[in-house]
């Protein structure tokens, strides 16, 4: 009797209007893809109404400034909720049809298996509810803070991006999203460097002491720069037209130079063992020969030499040269402080013991070292659930470290202290399980996938100096689903 409902309600004609995808209809079939690529397009203008605000909303009436929605913040959200409710109509789809069709798991240990990552990456979305849930200030484990806003419910509308661009099959959609992702990059990027040379018509609306566009941190501009560098390094090794290739071969040039001028020493050595790693991948990955996949390295290794010694002091001349002379500095201090320093000051961080004072390494790596050495003895306190999201600060303020602040400076110390060491092994089997699949399939992808897999190579090396922030943690997602969408395409093909 149960079966017949479902069975008239699937024949309806309310269901076939309301869900066509459900049926064997090719026009109905691409309808949700149609609508998922352009919420990705919505999500994807964000720092370009951001942009338009900055220049339009300081000759607008103040009543006029504080409600129209021209921010990052607004569209990311705006985006995401349209993504949350198009989810909800997928799903409730496909479950009146597999309500009738069902498909049988034959193993549970042979579908886990089959879909490791998956698996994983869904534990973790779970076990940080878990977390937020049993965190000391529910506040601002859901909400964030004013300044991060990484609460649970950011989280999620990072899941919804991923959901949303990893559903994406066409491989010429994929590339669009791309192509427009390095659009935004450079309109970004020409704000940068307005910025660096205090062009006055950029100048006047992002007046920064530093090089950092839209976002409010050089670092977080870094962290961005990375992932679009690599990006224009890819779609110009990638390109099938050779004014394509020239096209994006410029733009990658001039991205390599903002990253120089960004002085953000992790991004900058992120993007190098990118380049490197890129080498192999770019050669199995798009089928060219290795003195091919080579050029980004090169063209890397050519700027960062010619800004190094250019006379022109206004080119950023010095910051190659600052920060490798502050990096030598740093690894010698490590080396040349006393053997039986460094086991005691390694000793109280893994038993977790009160820590009084300061190591004398503790302002390595721009005071990374301390904010790492307390974090480990914060762990060790609660290593199962952690601290909940965005619960560090008051923790750190207690340090008497030097620079204390609100998070590690390390991504994966930090995902181990919101969410435990289980969170951070969810996370790194489903990172490194997809990695793994893609490197296995690497001569099958297609072009966007090969790209975004290098994207992603990049973020996780500079994720070992840096945090996660609401308008850059998006963009790796948006790589990361594309990845794996690229690896389902070709494993349906």
């Amino acid at each position: 009797m149960e079966q017949n409902y479902y069975v008239q309600l699937y024949n309806s004609k309310i269901t076939r209007g309301v869900f066509p995808f459900i049926y064997d209809n090719e026009k109905g079939k691409d309808l949700p893809q149609k609508i998922a690529f352009i919420l990705l397009i919505l999500f994807l203008s964000a720092h370009v109404v951001d942009i338009i605000g900055s220049f339009l909303l300081p000759h607008l009436p103040l009543l006029l400034r504080v409600k129209l929605p021209f921010s990052f913040e607004h569209v990311l959200r705006l985006s995401t909720n349209l993504m949350f409710a198009y989810l909800v109509w997928l799903a409730l789809g496909y479950a009146l049809k597999y309500a009738i069709h069902t498909i049988p798991i034959k193993s549970v240990k042979l579908f886990i298996k089959k879909h490791f990552w998956q698996v994983s990456f869904g534990l973790l979305f779970i076990w940080i509810y878990i977390c937020a849930l049993l965190s000391d200030n529910h506040r601002l484990a859901f909400d964030g803070t004013l300044y991060r806003k990484e609460g649970f419910y950011m989280i999620a509308r990072y899941a919804v991006i991923f959901l949303c661009t990893y559903i994406l099959k066409d491989t010429k959609r994929k590339a669009i999203l791309l192509y427009l992702f390095i659009s935004v990059a450079v309109l970004i990027v020409i704000i940068m460097l307005g910025q660096y040379f205090r062009w006055n018509f950029v100048w006047k609306h992002f007046a920064s002491a530093s090089v950092t566009g839209v976002f409010a941190n050089p670092n977080h501009a870094g962290y961005f720069l990375t992932m679009c560098t690599l990006c224009a390094a890819g779609l110009m090794l990638s390109s099938k037209k050779w004014y394509m290739s020239i096209l994006f071969g410029i733009v990658y040039l001039v991205m390599l130079y903002t990253l120089i001028v960004n002085d953000t020493l992790g991004c900058y050595l992120a993007v190098l063992f990118a380049l490197a790693m890129g080498v192999w991948l770019f050669a199995v990955g798009f089928n060219k020969k290795i003195y091919y996949s080579v050029i980004p390295l090169l063209m890397f290794v050519a700027i960062s030499v010619l800004v190094s010694i250019n006379p022109n002091s206004t080119l950023g001349t010095n910051v190659i040269k600052e920060n490798l002379d502050s990096l030598t500095r740093d690894i010698k201090k490590v080396f040349s402080t006393s053997e039986s320093t460094q086991e005691r000051e390694i000793t109280i961080s893994v038993l977790g013991s009160e820590v009084s004072g300061q190591s004398p390494l503790d302002d390595v790596g721009t005071y990374r070292f301390g904010l790492w050495r307390y974090g480990l003895k914060l762990l060790w306190e609660r290593p199962i659930f952690g601290y909940g999201p965005e619960q560090l600060d008051s923790h750190y303020q207690k340090s008497g470290l030097k620079e204390p602040t609100d998070r590690p400076h390390n991504e994966y110390l930090q995902v181990a202290l919101f969410y435990g060491i289980p969170g951070l092994v969810f996370y790194m089997f489903g990172t490194l399980g997809l990695l793994v699949q893609m490197v296995k399939n690497l001569k099958d992808l297609p072009a966007f996938a090969v790209v975004a897999l290098v994207c992603v190579v990049g973020y996780l090396a500079s994720a070992f100096f840096g945090n996660t922030m609401y308008y850059t943690m998006p963009y790796f997602i948006l790589f990361l689903a594309l990845i794996a969408g690229g690896l389902c395409k070709n494993s349906v093909a």
